[in-house]
């Protein structure tokens, strides 16, 4: 991220990245195959382990604010960081973003959806539909310049891509 407020992606390589995070080349490879690997785990760290942690403290009793108090975590972040995230959306494209946030999202597995009444057979279809959604969604914000506040977009993605979450809830 540091780098990528004087230099173009581009012009950024291993070896900068190294130097900057005082790391040898070795250690780098010992967790990263290239540069993008780097970005794919900057972005996990901004969006689905701040959802992993905060799972925990989610409920079905208020599902939309609990998912609301998630996504508005998570798009916290990457708004916090939206410069990082708009050069990289100029050179790999917002779909790119949205296609790892996807991949992402589904390393969660089933954690949070092991409370749900989802029957098994339809488990991988919900969260594949709750992923999308979000991904979607992030393509959207930044295809529109991230104008809309994060706030604002975990509340427009409960009120519409969520409708009827409340309605699989279980019931107290």
């Amino acid at each position: 991220m540091e780098l990528m407020r004087t230099l173009p992606y581009d012009s950024i390589g291993i070896s900068a990245i190294c130097s900057k995070a005082g790391l040898s080349r070795k250690t780098f490879s010992r967790y990263f195959s290239s540069k993008d690997d780097v970005v794919v785990s900057q972005l996990g760290a901004d969006t689905t382990e701040r959802v992993g942690l905060l799972l925990p403290v989610a409920t079905w009793a208020d599902i939309d604010h609990s998912s609301e108090i998630l996504l508005e975590s998570v798009y916290s972040r990457i708004y916090e960081h939206r410069d990082y995230y708009c050069e990289i959306c100029r050179h790999f494209g917002s779909f790119w973003l949205a296609e790892q946030l996807f991949v992402l999202a589904a390393r969660l597995g089933d954690a949070p959806y092991k409370d749900d009444v989802i029957p098994a057979d339809e488990l991988d279809f919900a969260i594949s539909i709750f992923n999308g959604v979000n991904a979607i969604a992030l393509k959207w914000w930044f295809d529109e310049g991230l104008k809309t506040p994060p706030k604002k977009l975990a509340q427009l993605i409960v009120k519409w891509g969520y409708a009827g979450l409340q309605e699989n809830a279980p019931q107290a």
